[in-house]
């Protein structure tokens, strides 16, 4: 019978040295910094442009409307508003709507830009999953809003002002408020809670 001898394992490292491992280094907090920096301009940027952004989510719909649901539609250049040719016996005829400051998907992502840039600003979480975080709150928001302003045109198109009234007023209204909770849940989730990187185990050879 040969002997054999058991290898010790090798010591785990301390607390405080993995504390320092995972901390990120200068180049990667200077890269964070920098992006925090750019999602802010980029809200700013939004803010001050607010009546072009509107007017591109006004040409957004009526294309929509227009390749979609096969609904004659157009928007106005500059404007953030889209006009659209009601059904055949349709007492309004040609509708338009004029996205405004209350309709904007901007009174969601705008604050959503400015947590992304203070959690960037930090160093507890990785910034790929804030910013996967961040895409896909924005994105939720964006095609929610899209959603809504479409089936309130729709609406209106088949039922006139009655349809108006009752999707923007009610149905507009729930359909965001749970696409903005929704996007909370997906932001907090994905950027805060994801799976985090779990270091691999150290096989000993026999």
């Amino acid at each position: 019978m040969s002997a054999a001898t058991t290898p010790s394992p090798s010591p785990s490292p301390s607390p405080a040295r993995r504390r320092r491992k995972d901390q990120p280094g200068p180049l990667m907090v200077a890269a964070r910094r920098l992006i925090a920096l750019m999602l802010l301009v980029l809200a700013v940027w939004a803010i001050v442009n607010e009546q072009a952004f509107r007017a591109g989510e006004a040409w957004a719909v009526s294309h929509i409307l227009d390749g979609i649901f096969g609904v004659n539609s157009m928007a106005v250049a500059g404007e953030p508003l889209f006009v659209f040719q009601g059904r055949a016996g349709n007492e309004l005829g040609w509708s338009g709507l004029r996205i405004t400051m209350q309709c904007t998907v901007l009174l969601f992502l705008v604050p959503t830009l400015f947590v992304a840039a203070m959690a960037l600003n930090g160093r507890r979480v990785p910034g790929r999953r804030i910013l996967l975080a961040t895409t896909a709150a924005v994105g939720l928001l964006v095609v929610a809003n899209l959603a809504r302003c479409v089936m309130i045109a729709l609406a209106m198109n088949q039922w006139g002002r009655a349809g108006y009234e009752w999707t923007h007023v009610l149905v507009g209204s729930i359909v965001m408020l749970a696409a903005a909770l929704v996007a909370v849940l997906v932001f907090v989730r994905l950027g805060f809670f994801g799976r985090r990187d779990r270091p691999g185990r150290r096989v000993q050879p026999a």
